[in-house]
């Protein structure tokens, strides 16, 4: 699966720089269909190759800055469509069809919208939008492991949050090992495994050996689709568990 960029603070600095008359000019000439060794030769000056390295890399940062402040964004986007089927309906008949339809249509990769949609779920209402990009998926998805589920506004979660924006991914971990907030190693990789009978291996396997699942999760390795399984699953499981819950302590007090 494709790797987050990790957008430092320094990065976040550089893409609110404005572009040079000059820089301007050599992204102009990037634009247009031409080999790159034609704009950018080999014996180039000294003040012309940090030019163009000054204009490629702000644009290259800014890209990322502007697609990361908008992940929570899409997701919130996917949480409206959730609870209003009829924003999507009747071209689209589920919502796991109408989120398919978003790669043909924008380009919008199937993960990316389900990954989104779950950091919104938890994070949408904490994270200032300007201030996502700062933190970023990798940092994110840390803290999302510190801090347990509904602490999302408290402030061991405030706290980390704000050390995501200035510390690259080590520290934050560092300091989540330090303070308590995961075990050592918590965050890193471990094994699961659990006993299946006959007619479930053969199940999992085909499920998991197919290359069409593969392609929809962007990946053939086991944990990643299991991970992708249960993000499109959890928001409805959980509240259709809750539903379920409710009904049996109403029948019990009924009963009683």
């Amino acid at each position: 699966m494709a790797k987050e960029l990790i957008i430092s603070p320094a990065a976040n600095d550089m893409a609110r720089k404005k572009n040079s008359d000059a820089e301007v000019a050599l992204l102009k000439q990037l634009e247009k269909s031409v080999l790159v060794d034609v704009v950018l030769p080999p014996d180039m000056p000294k003040e012309d190759f940090n030019v163009a390295l000054s204009a490629v890399c702000k644009t290259f940062v800014k890209s990322h800055v502007k697609e990361e402040a908008m992940f929570l964004v899409l997701g919130e986007l996917l949480l409206i469509a959730g609870a209003h089927p009829e924003l999507y309906q009747p071209k689209y008949e589920t919502l796991d069809a109408f989120i398919e339809s978003l790669e043909q249509s924008f380009g919008v990769g199937r993960s990316t919208c389900y990954d989104a949609k779950k950091a919104a779920l938890r994070w949408g209402k904490v994270i200032e939008i300007d201030r996502f990009p700062k933190i970023g998926r990798v940092k994110l998805a840390i803290v999302s492991k510190a801090v347990p589920v509904g602490d999302e506004g408290k402030a061991t979660a405030r706290k980390l949050l704000e050390i995501c924006e200035t510390k690259p991914a080590k520290d934050v971990l560092d300091y989540c090992y330090e303070k308590g907030y995961l075990a050592p190693g918590e965050a890193s990789g471990s094994k699961f495994s659990f006993t299946l009978n006959k007619k479930q291996h053969k199940i999992f396997t085909k499920w998991f050996g197919d290359p069409r699942v593969h392609a929809v999760c962007e990946s053939s390795q086991t944990a990643d689709i299991l991970e992708h399984m249960i993000q499109e699953c959890e928001i409805e499981w959980i509240e259709k568990g809750e539903a379920a819950m409710k009904e049996r302590e109403d029948s019990v007090s009924a009963a009683s």
